[in-house]
C-alpha cells in the first residue's frame, strides 16, 4: 500500500509520451546542422582568405603532427572543423530561441502563478 496521499497522486500524471518519428526527425536536423555547418564554415573560411573580412588572422596552409607515426593532418581541416563547432553552437542556439518563441511555456493547473513586479524599488532608505 502507498503512503502517497490522494491529492499528490493526481498532481503526478503521467506526460504525453512522444512519437518516435520525432527522434528521428531530430537525428536528421542534427545531421543536416552538422553538414551545413561544415560547408558554410569552409565557404566563409575562403572568403576570409580571399578577401579578409574577420578582424584576426585564420592560418590556411600548415600541416599538424600529433604522432611521428601518424599522417600529417591538413591545418585548413583542423580550422574549417573549429569553425564548424562554432556555426554549429550558433545555430543550435537560434533553434533553440525560435522554438522557445513558437511554443512557450504554458503552466498547468497545479502551477503557481508568476509573482508581479513591483515596479523598480528606491534604493534609498
Amino acid at each position: 500500500m502507498s503512503h502517497v496521499p490522494d491529492y499528490f497522486r493526481e498532481a503526478t500524471t503521467k506526460k504525453k509520451e512522444m512519437n518516435p518519428i520525432w527522434r528521428g526527425i531530430g537525428l536528421i536536423i542534427l545531421v543536416l546542422l552538422t553538414i551545413g555547418g561544415f560547408w558554410l564554415a569552409g565557404y566563409l573560411l575562403e572568403l576570409n582568405w580571399q578577401t579578409p573580412f574577420l578582424p584576426f588572422f585564420v592560418p590556411r596552409d600548415f600541416t599538424v603532427t600529433i604522432v611521428k607515426w601518424l599522417p600529417n593532418l591538413s591545418g585548413k581541416l583542423l580550422v574549417q572543423i573549429g569553425a564548424t563547432l562554432l556555426v554549429d553552437v550558433i545555430a543550435y542556439g537560434a533553434l533553440v530561441v525560435l522554438y522557445a518563441v513558437v511554443n512557450p511555456i504554458r503552466p498547468g493547473p497545479t502551477d503557481a502563478k508568476q509573482p508581479r513586479g513591483h515596479g523598480r524599488r528606491s534604493r534609498s532608505r
